[in-house]
């Protein structure tokens, strides 16, 4: 089973049954696994080893307990008629006619072949291409007074991981009751519409995808040619009732597909369409400023827009000229306050210079001179000093810091 994808949409990953397993349905006791390959699979058998059941456990997972199933078997004279209580008991025929008939079962009779309960299960692993699994599970309870399809126990189930049905058998005496509190991951459908609308949102199938389980479950059903002659009337002759039911299946595929093209138009025109109410609002205020300003008339011409135009320049000009007249009217008051003080500057400086002579001020600067010239000499016999100190120190001698320390080292000197 795949995702149908629509034109023009990127790929979506498929989706395609990878096994069915099969515990107590039928004539397969216990548990049994049957593989399914990615492309194409086959069913082989003769007459009576399990073909049919195998494809009616499918249908079983997306159906309720009374859909028909397979009229091959149910009308090719056999007494029983195939339905998920025969399955689940595994009933392979009758003893006996009429009322006095008894069931010949597999399952659902004590070693006394007393009525007993019985149970089985059906389950579809399906895997993506992406990696992902899904596993959906229909779980039967038919107790031993069971007569009738209502008196029938169904637990459904999906995972979202691989499910082997012998997970269920701890859970029998049960009766198989909270199952999503007891199995990991178990997601609980209360009914079979539940769990098929939920695997069909997984699965990404576009509208109703009850026509495609419908379309096989006709196929299934169908009743079987008796000879060769009516298989080619009805397959070559006459036109099957099947291609009917293909073409109204394309034409519900084309339908949706036309439905998904308008709905892709239309967003784009929603899109392109958008803001389209504030640019027309735009459009008008600029068409009615337009027209404002062409009842004022050419601006290069003699109109009341240029006489207007001419009074504002006028009248900026002659605030600028304003502006500029006290500009240079401050900028004089200040020059001249400047030349103020700087007259005044002057003056003070002879006033100071005249009382710094008449306070001795000529005998200091001697003073300094003289100064100056004691700390050059004391400059320079420091740096004697230090070049005696250095000669001294490559002699071994130690500087001598007392007189008479100098006079003995003059004397030595001398000798």
């Amino acid at each position: 089973m795949s995702t149908m994808a629509f034109p023009g949409t990127d790929a979506r990953p498929r989706w395609r049954l990878s096994s069915l397993d099969l515990y107590n349905w039928g004539s397969f006791q216990g548990p049994h696994s049957v593989p399914f390959d990615e492309d194409a699979n086959l069913l082989v058998g003769a007459s009576g080893t399990g073909k049919s059941t195998i494809l009616d456990a499918f249908l079983m997972l997306f159906h309720d307990n009374r859909i028909s199933l397979n009229s091959a078997s149910n009308e090719s004279g056999r007494s029983t008629r195939r339905t998920p209580l025969s399955y689940v008991r595994g009933q392979v025929g009758k003893s006996g006619q009429g009322e006095d008939s008894i069931a010949l079962t597999l399952r659902g009779q004590d070693a006394q072949g007393r009525p007993a309960d019985a149970w089985g299960a059906i389950a579809g692993q399906f895997a993506s291409s992406a990696g992902e699994i899904l596993t959906v599970v229909r779980v039967f309870y038919v107790p031993a007074h069971a007569v009738s399809l209502t008196n029938i126990t169904v637990r459904l189930g999906v995972l979202r991981r691989a499910f082997a049905l012998t997970e269920l058998e701890p859970f029998v005496e049960s009766k198989f009751a909270d199952l999503s509190a007891r199995i990991p991951g178990w997601e609980l459908h209360r009914s079979f519409e539940a769990l098929r609308d939920a695997v069909f949102r997984e699965f990404e199938i576009p509208g109703d995808g009850e026509q495609a389980l419908s379309l096989m479950h006709k196929v299934q059903s169908a009743a079987p040619m008796d000879t060769v002659d009516a298989l080619y009337q009805s397959l070559v002759l006459s036109r099957p009732g099947t291609f009917a039911l293909a073409e109204e299946a394309l034409a519900g595929y084309r339908s949706l597909v036309d439905m998904r093209t308008q709905m892709l138009t239309a967003r784009e025109q929603i899109e392109h369409l958008d803001g389209i109410e504030d640019q027309h609002a735009e459009l008008v205020a600029a068409l009615e400023t337009q027209s404002v300003l062409g009842t004022l008339g050419d601006p290069d011409g003699d109109s009341p827009f240029a006489l207007w135009q001419a009074r504002r320049t006028a009248q900026t000009l002659e605030a600028v000229d304003a502006a500029a007249q006290d500009r240079a009217s401050r900028g004089t008051a200040r020059a001249d306050a400047l030349v103020t003080a700087e007259s005044a500057a002057k003056s003070r400086l002879k006033e100071l210079e005249a009382a710094y002579h008449a306070s001795g001020g000529a005998q200091i600067a001697q003073l300094e001179a003289v100064a100056a010239q004691h700390r050059s000499a004391l400059e320079g016999a420091r740096r004697r000093a230090e070049s005696l100190a250095r000669t001294l120190s490559e002699a071994g001698l130690a500087t001598p810091s007392t007189e008479d320390e100098h006079a003995e080292l003059a004397a030595a000197g001398q000798a």
